[in-house]
């Protein structure tokens, strides 16, 4: 199920060149660029996490767990 992310407190923002993911610590975090392609995979193990997107555009952050999915879009410059 898809839900809405700031249901479980977590948060997701851009600066730069690097999308930050706040309060997903135990979550799996994806970044997928516009064409569907998946970037990066890691597990976060941080209250904040930062991801760096070397080339601008609008990505798709996703967060998941063995339950929810979650995910918010940025936009890199």
């Amino acid at each position: 199920a898809l839900h809405d992310i700031t249901d479980y407190g977590i948060r997701i923002y851009s600066t730069g060149n690097a999308a930050h993911i706040v309060g997903a610590a135990g979550w799996e975090i994806r970044v997928i660029d516009i064409s569907g392609r998946t970037l990066f995979i890691s597990k976060s193990d941080a209250d904040e996490y930062e991801v760096k997107i070397p080339i601008s555009g609008l990505y798709l952050i996703r967060v998941s767990d063995k339950h929810e999915v979650c995910s918010e879009k940025v936009i890199i410059k």
